[in-house]
Order: structure tokens, then C-alpha cells, then sequence
């Protein structure tokens, strides 16, 4: 097969596979030398933000007496950018194989390569391996008894057949399949972590105004990249764009490293009230392999990477950006300017303003700095800057710890309105002259307790043995550090070879940073009274978390049952909050949701189930309140209370079922009004007989919606029933239209849809189904959220848009709540009468608004479980 064809199918099975079209997934990878690949069927799919996904994998493999179930969860970073990826490449293949010999287009697709090998590359998040014991036996086919409406249900986990290799399995499974192969120079090359090649990428590119007049501007351009995964060389640079052409060049480049490149200023381009450049930045290198810096790729292998730039330059705009200067100063600890190792060096930016007026921006900064010998990691700030007209500001970026030799680099911008300032610079960190022998450190600060985190407003200490080592006494001055800025000092003194104890204490701010912060003590000493000046001693550093401050409230969910029920089982949850702060807590939000895990290992998006607010727990006081909930389905549910936001207590229950015909549901999560949601239900027969299935009945939110006839809103595909054969599996469907049939059905009329949200906001209604197994009756349910969604064609839909409102009256809030105004409702008025907290007022309103408050009162609302789940 030609890369032509290989790409376009990746393309293809990218395509299937983001649009989850795809039910079975593959995935590779490098084991011993050996190239290993997985099939398994396709369970989950999730977005999340930037392009990046979420999926599932469901792996089954033969055991003795049924089959293993390995569930994985994965990352994918850049999934959208993948599939990105496959089209550009294919786009150069056509071109070359079409007669294009120019060796641009092969080194754009070299580099469209190595960033597609980089974009498929997946994170395990979780995995887990359950057993499904099935008797070896036959597994037949299920026979319908009626017809089957078009659907797209989604696939279970089948058992893998126990046949030999040479015999054929039944068409109907999804029989997991591991391929183990030797690895060849092409794999090795794809999936080795330690054989990576140097990838150039571009930060970005930005333009940034030199001068501007009433009648012209010159500009430059600034591209900040950055090295990834192995060095780079041969790097050049080429600038074409309106008024200019420019070439620059780089040699050698580590990964790790970040550069800010420019070209030179452009010419003159004129205009009026405003100029547009425009251009692009030619950029090419070659890649390096294997160890830094022995291998170098061959010149075939050059890469390119083209960008282009474009921005709108007003004219005249008071600020002359030739008159802003931007640098950066770099301190280290001492201020004798050499960076020694284990030295904090501290970052801030100085801006300069000769303009006649006052400028204000934010300026960036990534700083690369050491982790270990080898490798390096980065760290970015961001301030903001006000620097007043002819003077200049200083803001502090931060501090970063160099515990190791080298150079390390920086770059960043500082923006104002539509002008930028670009700059980049190193670090030379030197061997700290302690490796020296013939100096010795006499002090050793030895840690005894040292926090991991702290929270804003609050208060920790760090407590260290001082050890002096000298034959006399010393006075020893000790220094707490957070990001290079002294927070306590404590001078003590130590007796010859003894050792004291101390206590530094940071107090943190309440506008502090939150997130990681570096952390160092260190030790000087001197001779008792006297004025010398302090000698460096022993240090030690590290880093504390800042948190936002946590409260004094504390909560248990505590259920009436073990660890495992069986399906059916009402449980009943205390929900415990104490406060243990001596004054009162106001307005506490109190709320438990739970996740579903179905008997496949899918699981579902965490559904509320209880909240409360109450206003007010007393100091030293407990708030209990309780709800009660029916566990209908086979598999696990976890349950997480969270208390003023933060998690207070996790349970897990699971339902497991006392038959081997084991039966459970699931659903779409979470459905827009107006739009069809999807239920399969599953039965696993494991009995040596057949067995026979109905469904009975059909309850959304507490409402029976089905009872043995399909509708314009419900469907059942199996009406009368089918049977499933002894050891087998099946699956009947059923489809909700959740419109204004549904609501009419429901509340007597399809104007009162809108009930089935929570005064505009998400809902939730658990879909109950009755079955009859033979002569036994089973009752499976699944929670779905309802959401706000958009109108549709269908459905008795009348009204086009409604608007929730709380009707507002003198003296306060109008017992009338959450009536509805239908837009282009009937003109007619009608007086209704509000009786507020203090005042009666009569107002006039529509039509529409007088149905919205004499709206039926939903069922669910009345319910004494005391959870949120309509019906449930």
C-alpha cells in the first residue's frame, strides 16, 4: 500500500472514529522490542476542550469459565489536530505523486509527519479488569417476534467465543483480538519514547509596530518557538511580506530551548487612518535523533513549516511605540550576579515610557529551567504593567530554582492595545563553589516538618533542626523564602555540637497566586556578637501548593446499607454537615451527585441528586437532612457529596442482581427538549433456559407514558415481547420524543413543556420500565438530565420561544413564581392579582402568562424521597 493510500485510510478511520461511526478502535504500541496492537470495541466518547477527547476502550479475552473485561480509559490531546493533520498530508502526497519534484513540498510533509506522530499519541487515564463468567455452551442468535425499528443502538460487550483458532465465531460478537509482531526500523521509529526526533514549533508570530506617523508605519515581525523532544539544527527563517524580506539563521538547538526571532524592520507602508500587513515566515531545520548531541538526521529529512501573519495598524494613535522599551532583569539570590546552582533567580520586567501619555499592557514570560541533569521543564507568569507617561514601572514575574548547571532561556511579550514588545534571553547557572571540597558548610538545616499546601489568608510553618558542626558557639540567622522573597527571618544560637530546634512562619496573603511556589530555607551564621557579615550555610528547597481557603465545615453521606444491594433496593442516605468553626455558617450549599457504571464498564456523566442550601448552621452546629433513592440498575453508582464546593465524602454501592438473567438499562445522559432520546435496554440470559421478555410499561419522571401501544412520542420496538435464547444477550430499544406530545401526554396540554425544566434550568427524570422475565416482574431505571434545547418542526409545538421570570411586587418576591411569557402570545389582558410578602398589586398580563400561572404542579415536586430525580 502507497502512502497515499495508507494516509487516506488513517484519514478515513480518524474521520469514523471522531464522529464515533467507528464501534471498534486499535491501538499500538512497543513492548520489548515488539510491536503489540490491541483491538477492542469503541465504549465512551466525551469532548472536551481545545480539540482534545475522551474515550473508551472495551478489551474482552477468553478465561477459563467466561471471559476478562479490561476497561481503559484514554486522553487524546490533540484529536482534532490529528485529523487536521491527515488532510494536510494528504494534500502534499497528491502533490508530489502528481509530478511535484520541488523539495519544499517534500519537507513540508516531512514536518507534517512528525507533528501527526506527535498529535496521535493517547494518555491511559484509567484501567480496570473485571470477570464475566458465562458456561461454555452455544450462544444463539435472538429471534424477534416483531419488527424492528430502524435504530443505532450502541454495541455491548459480547463474549468472546471459545472456538478454536481455525473455527469461525458468531457474527454478531465483538471478539477482542492482540497481534504481537516484531518491530521493524519503521516502528521503532513511530512508537519508541527514547528514539525521538527534534520537532521545531512556532509559538507564534506576531507583528509589532516600529513607528507610526499620519502617513505611514514600519514594522517587524517576531516569531517565538520553541524546541520539543530532541535538538534541532540548521534553522532558517525567511520573512517576506508587505515592504519586507529578510532571512535569519540558528545553529544547534536543545530541546527545551525557546527563542524569539525577528527580522529586520520593514520599509514605509503608507495609508490612510489605518495600513494592513501581510506576509508569511518560511521556516526550515533539520531534525536530530538518538542521544544529544551524537546523531544528526540526514539533509533529506529537512523540514519546513510555513506561517503567515496579517494585522491592521491604526494610524496616529498617540502612542509612539519607538518610545516604549522593554527588558528584563534576572537577580539572583545574592545580587552578585553569577547564578550559582540550588540559587532562586528572580524575573521582573522594567518598561519604559517616553510617550506624552500613559500606557498600560500585560506582559508574558515562559522561563525554562532544570529538573533534573538531563531535562527540563517550563514555567510561565504573566503581570500586568503601568507605566506612566515619560517614566517607567516594574512589575515581578516570579522566581524559578536552578538546582542544576547550564543555560536556560526565556522568552515573552509585553502587549499594549495593538502594539507588542517581543523579548528573549538566558540564564548561565555556574557550580556552586560548595562542590569544592575545601569548602564546608558547618551549619546543616535538617527539615522536620514541611507543609504541602496552604490557603489563602491562612497561615504555615516550616519546622528545622539547626546542627552546627563548629567546635564553638555560633549565632545563626535563618531565611524563609517564597519565590525568592524573604517571609521570616529567626536568629538563634546554636551550641558547638549541638543541635536546636525553629519555627518560620508564612502567613499567605489573600491575593496570593494560587497554585505551585517555590520554597527555601537557608542558613547563615557568625560569631557571637559580633558585627561580621553572615556566612552562607546549609539550605534546603522546595515548593507548597497555595489553595483557596477551605472552611471548617465537614460532611458524611451515610447510607442505610454495606457495600452491595441487590437490583431494587430503595436506600436510604443521611447527609451529615458539621461546622466546627465557633460562629454561624451562612448559606451553605450542600450537594450530592452520583456516576453510573453499567455492567460494561461505561459510565455515565455525574447526575445531581440532592442539594440544599440551608442558611444557616450554627457555630459548632450540625445540619442533617436525608434522601432516599431506588437502586434499579445492575453495576456500580458513586456517589460524592460536596460541601461549600469542596468533597466532603465518596461512596460507592453496587447492585448486583439475584438471577441469572441479569436485566439493566441505559440511556443518553442528557437530552435537549424538543429532541428524541435513546434507551437500550440489555438482558443477559445465563440460564440453560430461554427466557421470554416484555415490556410492560413506561414511566418518564414519574408518568406513565407506555403502556403497550407506540405513539407519536414512544417507542417500543419488541411490542409484544421476544425471547432470548439460554446463554445469550439482547437488547430492545426504546425512543422518547421529549416535545409537546410527550407534554400533553403528560400534563394535559404541550404549552407546559417547559415543566419539564427546573425554572429554565437542567432537570432531572429517571426513565423507568417495567419488564416481565417469564413470570416475574423486573423494574430497571436510568436518570437523563433535560436541558434547554431548540425548537423544532413537530411535536405540537405552538409556542416559539418562553422566557422563565419571577414576578417582582413592592414589599418583595410574588408568591406567583416562574410563570412563563410566551413571545407573540394572545394581545388579550387579563387582571391577576399577586399578593406579595407586604403589598397586593394588580397587574396586567397576557394570555400566555395567565396559563403559565395556572400551570398543572408536577408530580415529582410532591414526591417524599426527598431527592431531585423526577420520578425517581
Amino acid at each position: 500500500m502507497g502512502m497515499e493510500d495508507s494516509i487516506e485510510a488513517l484519514r478515513d478511520s480518524a474521520y469514523n472514529f471522531l464522529t464515533y461511526q467507528e464501534k471498534f478502535v486499535s491501538l499500538t504500541f512497543l513492548r520489548n522490542g515488539s510491536v503489540i496492537t490491541k483491538t477492542g470495541t469503541l465504549g465512551r466518547v466525551e469532548w472536551t476542550e481545545n480539540g482534545s477527547m475522551v474515550f473508551t476502550t472495551l478489551v474482552t479475552s477468553p478465561s477459563e469459565d467466561g471471559f476478562m473485561l479490561n476497561t481503559t480509559t484514554y486522553y487524546w490531546p490533540s484529536a482534532l489536530r490529528a485529523y487536521e493533520l491527515t488532510s494536510n498530508i494528504m494534500t502534499l502526497v497528491k502533490a508530489r505523486n502528481c509530478g511535484n519534484n520541488n523539495s519544499e513540498v517534500q519537507w513540508m510533509l516531512n514536518q507534517k509527519v512528525a507533528e501527526l506522530r506527535s498529535a496521535l499519541k493517547v494518555i491511559i487515564v484509567s484501567t480496570s479488569t473485571s470477570t464475566v463468567q458465562v458456561p461454555n455452551e452455544p450462544i444463539y442468535p435472538i429471534e424477534p417476534i416483531d419488527p424492528i425499528y430502524p435504530i443505532d443502538p450502541k454495541l455491548p460487550v459480547l463474549p468472546v467465543s471459545t472456538t478454536s483458532p481455525e473455527e469461525s465465531t458468531t457474527a454478531e460478537l465483538s471478539e477482542s483480538t492482540t497481534v504481537i509482531t516484531p518491530a521493524d526500523e519503521t516502528a521503532l521509529l513511530a512508537l519508541d519514547p527514547n528514539n525521538e526526533e527534534g520537532r521545531l514549533v512556532v509559538d507564534s508570530v506576531n507583528v509589532e509596530a516600529v513607528e507610526v506617523t499620519s502617513d505611514y508605519v514600519t514594522y517587524k515581525v517576531a516569531v517565538h518557538l520553541h524546541v520539543e523532544d530532541n535538538a534541532v539544527s540548521n534553522v532558517n527563517l525567511e520573512f517576506q511580506g508587505t515592504e519586507l524580506s529578510d532571512s535569519k539563521s540558528m545553529g544547534f538547538l536543545y530541546p527545551g530551548d525557546s527563542f524569539v526571532v525577528e527580522s529586520t524592520v520593514s520599509g514605509r507602508v503608507y495609508g490612510s487612518d489605518q495600513v494592513t500587513v501581510s506576509g508569511t515566515v518560511k521556516i526550515t531545520y533539520t531534525p536530530s535523533s538518538g542521544q544529544i548531541p551524537n546523531s544528526v538526521s540526514p539533509a533529506n529529512d529537512e523540514r519546513e513549516i510555513t506561517e503567515s501573519y496579517s494585522k491592521t495598524i491604526p494610524l496616529e494613535e498617540g502612542i509612539d511605540p519607538s518610545k516604549v522599551y522593554v527588558s528584563v532583569l534576572a537577580q539572583d539570590e545574592n545580587g552578585d550576579g553569577t547564578v550559582k546552582t540550588g540559587e532562586d533567580v528572580t524575573f521582573k520586567v522594567v518598561v519604559r515610557n517616553d510617550n506624552d501619555v500613559n500606557i498600560a499592557g500585560t506582559c508574558t514570560i515562559r522561563i525554562v529551567y532544570p529538573i533534573s541533569s538531563s531535562d527540563t521543564s517550563a514555567r510561565s507568569f504573566s503581570v500586568s504593567v503601568n507605566a506612566p507617561a515619560g517614566g517607567s514601572a516594574t512589575e515581578t514575574f516570579g522566581s524559578v530554582h536552578y538546582a542544576w548547571s547550564g543555560t536556560f532561556t526565556y522568552t515573552g511579550k509585553c502587549t499594549f492595545d495593538q502594539y507588542e514588545k517581543s523579548f528573549s534571553g538566558y540564564v548561565t547557572v555556574e557550580e556552586d563553589d560548595s562542590t569544592d571540597p575545601t569548602v564546608v558548610k558547618m551549619i546543616d538545616v535538617v527539615p522536620t516538618s514541611w507543609p504541602s499546601t496552604a490557603r489563602l489568608g491562612g497561615s504555615v510553618e516550616f519546622s528545622v533542626d539547626l546542627k552546627n558542626t563548629y567546635p564553638v558557639d555560633k549565632s545563626v540567622k535563618v531565611e524563609l523564602k517564597i519565590d525568592g522573597t524573604v517571609v521570616d527571618v529567626v536568629e538563634v544560637t546554636v551550641i558547638a555540637g549541638r543541635s536546636t530546634g525553629i519555627l518560620l512562619h508564612w502567613n499567605v496573603p489573600d491575593d496570593f497566586p494560587v497554585g505551585e511556589h517555590s520554597v527555601k530555607i537557608q542558613a547563615f551564621s557568625r560569631n557571637l556578637d559580633s558585627n561580621d557579615s553572615w556566612n552562607p550555610e546549609d539550605s534546603e528547597t522546595g515548593s507548597i501548593n497555595v489553595e483557596r481557603p477551605k472552611d471548617l465545615l465537614f460532611g458524611k453521606l451515610v447510607p442505610n446499607v454495606n457495600g452491595t444491594v441487590v437490583q431494587g433496593t430503595v436506600v436510604h442516605f443521611d447527609v451529615i454537615v458539621e461546622n466546627k468553626e465557633d460562629y454561624p455558617a451562612y448559606n451553605v450549599p450542600i450537594r450530592v451527585f452520583y456516576t453510573y457504571q453499567t455492567p460494561n464498564g461505561g459510565f455515565s456523566d455525574p447526575i445531581r441528586v440532592f442539594e440544599r442550601n440551608p442558611r444557616q448552621i450554627d457555630g459548632l452546629g450540625v445540619n442533617l437532612t436525608w434522601f432516599n433513592m431506588t437502586l434499579t440498575n445492575l453495576g456500580k453508582y458513586y456517589f460524592t457529596l460536596y460541601v461549600n464546593g469542596e468533597i466532603e465524602d465518596e461512596k460507592i454501592i453496587t447492585v448486583t442482581s439475584n438471577s441469572s438473567v441479569m436485566a439493566w438499562m441505559e440511556c443518553e445522559d442528557t437530552i435537549p427538549l424538543y429532541d428524541e432520546l435513546s434507551c437500550h435496554i440489555h438482558i443477559l440470559n445465563n440460564s440453560s433456559d430461554d427466557v421470554s421478555i416484555q415490556v410492560t410499561k413506561v414511566m418518564f419522571g414519574g408518568y406513565e407514558v407506555w403502556n403497550g401501544e407506540n405513539w407519536k412520542a414512544v417507542m417500543v420496538n419488541y411490542i409484544t415481547g421476544t425471547t432470548i435464547k439460554r446463554h445469550s444477550e439482547g437488547i430492545i430499544y426504546i425512543g422518547i420524543d421529549v416535545d409537546g406530545w410527550l407534554s400533553e401526554r403528560v400534563f394535559g396540554d404541550d404549552y407546559y413543556i417547559y415543566l419539564f425544566l427546573d425554572g429554565g434550568q437542567p432537570k432531572e427524570h429517571i426513565i423507568n420500565v417495567d419488564l416481565r422475565l417469564n413470570d416475574t416482574r423486573r423494574v430497571l431505571g436510568y436518570t437523563v438530565t433535560v436541558y434547554s434545547g431548540d425548537d423544532k418542526e413537530g411535536g405540537k409545538i405552538e409556542t416559539a420561544d418562553y422566557i422563565l421570570k419571577s414576578a417582582q411586587v413592592a414589599g418583595g418576591a410574588s408568591t406567583v413564581l416562574g410563570f412563563v411569557l410566551a413571545i407573540g402570545g394572545n394581545p388579550t389582558g387579563l387582571i391577576i392579582a399577586g399578593i406579595g410578602f407586604g403589598a397586593l398589586v394588580l397587574t396586567t398580563v397576557g394570555y400566555s402568562t395567565y396559563k403559565g400561572i395556572t400551570a398543572p404542579t408536577p408530580t415529582c415536586s410532591q414526591e417524599s424521597d426527598n431527592n431531585l430525580i423526577c420520578g425517581g
